[in-house]
């Protein structure tokens, strides 16, 4: 029955990686999307690196993928939801893409000011990333939905939204820097 199941844990399987149990709730079902659908969907070789849940004190890591990347991530350096890592991004051969995943079941886009923080963070890493080297989403279950349609407004430019609703879609901001490039190079 529906009520058993909206208590029961969530088993989020990682790409090539473990299994993580989340508790129940809309940002762990948000969260199991994003790792199980969203990754394999959008990124070449995906990992997961870290998974934090405002209900799980003890976030998931991957040390061994963190000591790799040269980077130490961090609850107190104000990390979003999810670290997602494409170790083999499709047309950037021997590059690396660090991907900034903040699930809004509510509230708490990746807004322009975090995009900051978390370029600064990674670019005073031991090894240092550029921006290129670095996306932004932010997940919801869907657009039509009070939470999206509440905080897209503050979503930071040269970030994406994807929404579990629309599983093959993908939401992509452009600022002055991107918009640069012509209508017909974007499709």
């Amino acid at each position: 029955n529906s009520a058993s199941t909206a208590s029961a844990n969530i088993t989020v399987q990682c790409p090539g990686g473990p299994s993580i149990i989340l508790p129940p709730g809309p940002s762990p079902l948000i969260t199991k999307a994003v790792v199980e659908v969203f990754a394999p969907a959008f990124l070449g070789t995906p990992r997961v690196a870290w998974i934090s849940d405002s209900a799980n004190k003890m976030p998931f890591r991957d040390a061994p993928l963190e000591r790799a990347l040269g980077i130490t991530l961090d609850a107190a350096t104000m990390l979003p939801d999810l670290v997602l890592v494409d170790r083999d991004p499709p047309g950037r051969a021997g590059e690396v893409l660090l991907v900034f995943v903040e699930v809004v079941a509510s509230d708490g886009p990746v807004t322009e000011q975090r995009q900051r923080q978390i370029l600064d963070l990674i670019a005073a890493a031991p090894r240092p990333y550029q921006p290129e080297n670095a996306a932004f989403v932010t997940a919801y279950m869907d657009r039509g939905a009070d939470p999206a349609r509440r905080t897209m407004p503050a979503l930071a430019w040269r970030s994406f939204a994807w929404f579990v609703s629309e599983p093959d879609k993908l939401l992509q901001m452009h600022d002055g820097r991107t918009a640069a490039r012509k209508l017909s190079a974007l499709l």
